[in-house]
């Protein structure tokens, strides 16, 4: 048998061209939008309703998410039990999340139970009642949570890093504070719910295994025109932020580690840089054998781990660096993830370590469209910012053609350590 050599990596084969997404639109008598991803063999079917109905048009973060969260609680139909019940019957899970813009209420069924799954969830996301009780309930567990989560530096960080990065009441810039949880009313979610949750406000993904009848079913349940309520067509008007560039201190005592969070405002996905930024990122500190990480951990010992990331919103988006070290060792580390920055800036990518890169993000590319599920997930994201598959395909041809040159123009261009926040948090006394 041959001995495998470690210390030579292993043969790899390059990514020479992407496929296309084959998505089938079509609207319902009341004029949702309906996308249809018809792949896989598994006979599993996904379906997401995605509504503009997210933090961007509350004062109260916590009325979009628990509008959103709670709707799964009882329904003019069926009490939470009776929806458990019949979900766990059927084989369907459904899961509910809102971000910054948009609410999302997924469901994942078996394509045999689709037609009876959708029966139920109809009356969830169309008439839920919000009951007393359950209401009471999650809101006093999650606070608790909410109380112990403030126990964590990385918690804490993260708390002082978006309101500097935007300004404190800028959309982008809330944050959950105690005083949210208290003065939550369950009549503000069911105003939220009547206001946004409306069939002018909600596109459709159905993606997996289908049928020829699913066209039909989605009909029948989400394609009447009395689904209205009087509510609106969300419209989220871009605001400018207010960024607080410089370094903020946040002690807490009896800390045994301290939470790194540097950051800029970023461009988002909609601009024709994003792709070159993705791959500056990965060098820098967007995977395991990433700059930062070789530099921290493995030569400086500062770190178990740090990672960069690029996180779009629909009208900004935002660099972020994030870490855990040793208090004592926490000005180091800053001056070292600065040291990395510096040399983008001024020095090129060596060839064999932007190839390595380049294949990397490849396979990731290729693993993130493995299915009919996670295919759906990024699709929605696309329609979320009115892009297409193109985009996609740009983002290979990026990968394919970028330059040592182009990186370092894109880190001169775009990481200033003048316009840096940031959050360092622990003991610190």
């Amino acid at each position: 048998m041959e001995q495998l050599n470690r210390a030579k990596a292993p043969d790899y084969k390059q990514v020479d061209d992407f496929y296309s997404l084959e998505v089938e639109s079509f609207k319902l008598k009341n004029g949702i939008p309906v996308y249809l991803i018809n792949s896989g063999i598994q006979d599993i079917i996904k379906i997401d309703f995605i509504f503009e109905a997210g933090h961007w048009f509350c004062e109260n973060p916590l009325i979009a998410d628990y509008t959103n969260q709670l709707m799964i609680e009882g329904s003019l139909k069926y009490s939470s039990a009776e929806i458990a019940e019949k979900f766990d019957f059927y084989g369907t899970f459904a899961n509910f999340e809102c971000g910054k813009h948009f609410a999302n209420a997924q469901l994942y069924t078996l394509s045999a139970f689709f037609e009876k799954s959708m029966e139920v969830f109809k009356d969830v996301v169309i008439n839920p009642t919000y009951p007393d009780k359950e209401f009471t309930v999650q809101i006093q567990n999650e606070f608790q949570q909410f109380i112990l989560s403030r126990e964590k530096t990385e918690v804490l960080a993260a708390d002082g890093f978006y309101p500097k990065l935007f300004g404190e009441t800028h959309p982008y810039g809330k944050v959950r504070k105690a005083a949210d949880f208290e003065s939550l009313k369950i009549e503000q979610l069911r105003d939220y719910h009547q206001r946004y949750y409306n069939s002018d406000n909600c596109k459709i993904v159905v993606a997996g295994k289908l049928s020829d009848d699913v066209k039909s079913i989605i009909e029948a349940n989400f394609g009447a025109d009395d689904w209205k309520y009087g509510g609106v067509v969300a419209v989220s008007e871009k605001v400018e932020g207010k960024p607080s560039p410089g370094r903020y201190l946040i002690n807490k005592p009896g800390a045994v580690q301290a939470s790194i969070k540097l950051g800029i405002p970023m461009i988002n996905k909609s601009h024709p840089d994003f792709h070159g930024l993705s791959v500056l990122n990965t060098i820098l500190g967007g995977y395991f054998g990433s700059r930062l990480m070789m530099n921290l951990r493995e030569k400086n010992a500062l770190t178990y781990g740090i990672y960069s990331n690029l996180i779009s919103f629909l009208h900004d988006g935002i660099f972020v660096i994030s870490a855990n070290v040793n208090a004592n060792q926490a000005n180091d580390a800053i001056e070292h993830i600065y040291i990395e920055i510096e040399l983008l800036q001024k020095e090129l990518v060596k060839n064999d370590e932007l190839q390595m890169v380049k294949n990397y993000l490849a396979g990731e590319m290729l693993r993130a469209f493995d299915g009919p599920l996670l295919q759906s997930e990024i699709y929605a994201g696309l329609l979320s910012y009115q892009l297409d598959f193109d985009y996609y395909k740009q983002y290979f041809n990026t990968l394919k053609t970028i330059k040592p040159e182009t990186l370092r123009q894109l880190a001169n261009k775009y990481f200033n350590r003048d316009n840096f926040v940031e959050i360092l948090v622990g003991n610190l006394q």
